[in-house]
């Protein structure tokens, strides 16, 4: 399957930067550096092919050169029809966070259990106490799960993610969210999540990318990896 020429553009335009060239990945289409040998993602191994230099590519490019289509499509599968994922659905995603808030709920369990036992044991037991504590230390817990998971750490996937094969990359060109795009798309679950997330799950359902308020601010998507 051949690129048309707006994609094969395109492609030469985010790829190709005075020779530069940065290489998605054949498995999954995620982006990955020039300098990678296998994807950061998945562990695919990658292959890099020396290209031409701007000049010949972008005369090739204007010479509609079948082979260098190829080519573009074997090194490039980001941008092609094929590129290994597709925009995340509405369902998959929160079924990754019913999945996610599961983990998190036991967490947070696990964490509160020695606290409470060491307020009985020496302390006077405060129910009003105990319940901010634990409420305060979910959201706390929740905040940096999402934020740490989401960003570098966790390649763009939570547990509830991994289990749905889902992962939240950068808009612009498909790579690994920074820790700040994570913060400010996590910190905006809490307009998302107004009215039990009935917000965030309209504007999904009426965006073009399926991006809710903290993925049009933080300019990321969240994608369905490629199945084996």
């Amino acid at each position: 399957m051949h690129l048309n020429n707006n994609k094969m553009n395109t492609c030469i335009k985010n790829c190709i930067i005075l020779g530069d060239i940065c290489m998605y990945c054949p498995k999954c289409g995620i982006k990955n550096q020039k300098d990678d040998n296998f994807c950061s993602y998945c562990g695919e191994e990658i292959r890099y092919r020396n290209l031409m230099n701007i000049t010949d590519v972008n005369q090739r490019a204007e010479n509609n050169d079948e082979g260098f289509k190829r080519e573009i499509n074997s090194n490039y599968s980001g941008f092609s029809e094929n590129s290994g994922f597709e925009l995340a659905s509405l369902g998959r995603r929160i079924i990754a966070y019913l999945v996610d808030m599961f983990v998190l709920v036991i967490i947070v369990t696990v964490v509160l259990i020695p606290i409470f036992i060491i307020q009985y044991i020496y302390f006077s037991y405060d129910e009003i106490l105990m319940e901010l504590v634990s409420n305060l230390l979910f959201v706390f817990i929740m905040f940096g799960y999402f934020i740490l998971m989401e960003g570098p750490l966790g390649k763009g996937r939570t547990i509830g993610k991994m289990a749905l094969k889902l992962r939240v990359i950068k808009e612009k060109d498909n790579s690994r969210i920074s820790y700040g795009q994570s913060i400010v798309r996590n910190l905006l679950r809490i307009v998302d999540g107004f009215f039990f997330y009935i917000v965030g799950m309209l504007l999904i359902s009426s965006s073009k990318k399926n991006q809710r308020l903290g993925d049009n601010v933080a300019k990321t998507l969240v994608i369905t990896e490629k199945r084996e």
